[in-house]
């Protein structure tokens, strides 16, 4: 499977180049075939606290060693007529 991933955010390093930002998310599309691909959020390195609490979570509270990987979706095939 080939891919690609689009990068919105970037920044200059210590010797001036321009590089993809790591704590920012990306957005990565990955082909399966002529009419399928898998698509969904890049992560970052440190994601938001707040990112890191679980679903129906009563504490509220992260939870330790979770990792955050942004939402993934994958585009319906609509039904041949």
């Amino acid at each position: 499977m080939g891919g690609f991933t689009f990068r919105f955010w970037y920044y200059l390093d210590k010797s001036g180049q321009m590089r993809a930002h790591p704590y920012r998310i990306g957005i990565s599309i990955k082909h399966m075939d002529s009419k399928r691909a898998i698509k969904g959020f890049t992560g970052g390195i440190e994601p938001d606290e707040e990112d890191q609490i679980p679903e129906g979570s009563t504490s509220g509270k992260p939870k330790e060693a979770t990792s955050f990987a942004g939402i993934s979706w994958t585009r319906e095939r609509s039904p041949s007529r």
